[in-house]
């Protein structure tokens, strides 16, 4: 049964964008959705660098992300990029890359109140300002694309008010 589930997500080159903000829940659904996909990480390479954040490796962090990614592509395997993608223009670069691959490709939002991931985030010091700049970003430019260019799945917190919600989707 695993080999048929394995041979199936391997045969169907899928590309999954995961969108979202930090603490939202991103890599807790990868683990219990897409675990037979490839992971692509950024937190991952950085964590590899033995950093979590520093702006002078970003750029390098970047280009490992799309290397593995292009890497993967090659080889036809089914991806996921675990990041936050609160931008449309960065959206846009790695779902471009995608397309030019053959992929299909579908965005998960997880789209969790901002309360929630305030809350989360103090447990390990992630910096509110970060977490309040990204809010903003995804709150101007949610993922929302037309139905027949792609996919796109909003996971939707039942608590609180989620940022689709203040938006009026």
């Amino acid at each position: 049964m695993l080999l048929a589930i394995w041979a199936s997500v391997m045969c169907k080159k899928e590309f999954i964008l995961m969108v979202g903000l930090p603490r939202s829940g991103k890599s807790t659904y990868v683990d219990k959705h897409y675990s037979a996909y490839q992971l692509v990480c950024p937190d991952d390479i950085r964590q590899g660098l033995g950093v979590k954040h520093d702006r002078r490796l970003e750029p390098f962090v970047w280009a490992v992300v799309e290397a593995q990614l292009r890497a993967l592509m090659e080889r036809g395997r089914s991806v996921v990029l675990d990041a936050t993608n609160t931008l449309e223009h960065v959206r846009n670069r790695w779902i471009e890359i995608a397309r030019n691959y053959g992929y299909s490709i579908k965005v998960v939002w997880i789209d969790t109140p901002l309360s929630v991931c305030l809350e989360r985030a103090k447990v390990d010091n992630f910096p509110e300002r970060v977490l309040l700049r990204m809010y903003e970003q995804l709150k101007r430019e949610p993922p929302n694309y037309p139905q027949d260019m792609l996919a796109v799945e909003r996971i939707k917190s039942p608590v609180m008010q989620s940022i689709s919600e203040e938006n009026g989707a």
